[in-house]
């Protein structure tokens, strides 16, 4: 059975609302009833008057930007899940969005299956980032600091934990991951203990899934 959603699109340019609506009818995940809004001030009329599922959101635009509009939405107390649709990949950007509410960010280039997938998670109420997004923040966290990964959803990742999730993501054993890293299989077993521990899992397939959901696959 098809989820019939609400989804808001906001940008100020009519060419990109207009390809994205025809994007999202070739899919087979969601029977989207597409609302519109050419600034941050229309985002707020529609929710206002329309009950809206989730929000594509462009950052530049005239009026009110999408990261002011992020803000007055969280004042209002929206619960409105958003997705950030962007041509700014500076980490700047997407730190303020993260900050000020977004679930995920979402580069201009992505495709059909990755914003069908950040629609998906997001309505969930979790976060969702693409590789390429994820990378930016991991470049930029990596550089302020040499032995911890600062993650944006509350958990806080050693280096080395990030690089053994990335291991387990292409199928390594922690035998693999030992020989290739050059430390004790047990200490691999121990590093993955703390991860499960630091995310509140108990499985591997749950491990991959929280990797593949916030961006730590490559």
């Amino acid at each position: 059975m098809i989820n019939q959603i609400n989804l808001l699109i906001a940008d100020d340019h009519i060419e990109v609302r207009n390809g994205l609506k025809h994007m999202l009818k070739n899919q087979n995940v969601f029977d989207f009833n597409v609302f519109e809004a050419e600034d941050g001030l229309e985002v707020l009329s529609v929710i206002k008057n329309h009950k809206i599922d989730v929000i594509l959101l462009d950052i530049s635009m005239p009026n009110m930007t999408g990261l002011e509009a992020i803000k007055e939405l969280k004042y209002v107390k929206s619960q409105i899940p958003v997705i950030i649709l962007s041509m700014h990949k500076e980490v700047s950007f997407i730190k303020k969005a993260y900050l000020n509410g977004a679930l995920s960010y979402l580069l201009k280039s992505s495709n059909q299956d990755e914003i069908v997938l950040a629609i998906k998670i997001v309505l969930t109420g979790k976060k969702f980032f693409i590789n390429d997004v994820a990378n930016i923040l991991f470049d930029d966290l990596d550089s302020k600091t040499k032995n911890q990964v600062i993650y944006l959803d509350n958990h806080i990742f050693s280096k080395r934990e990030v690089q053994i999730i990335r291991f387990y993501v292409k199928s390594f054993t922690s035998e693999n991951i030992s020989i290739i890293l050059s430390i004790s299989k047990r200490t691999i077993e121990g590093h993955r203990r703390n991860i499960y521990k630091k995310i509140g899992i108990k499985s591997m397939a749950e491990l991959i899934a929280y990797a593949y959901e916030n961006g730590f696959a490559e």
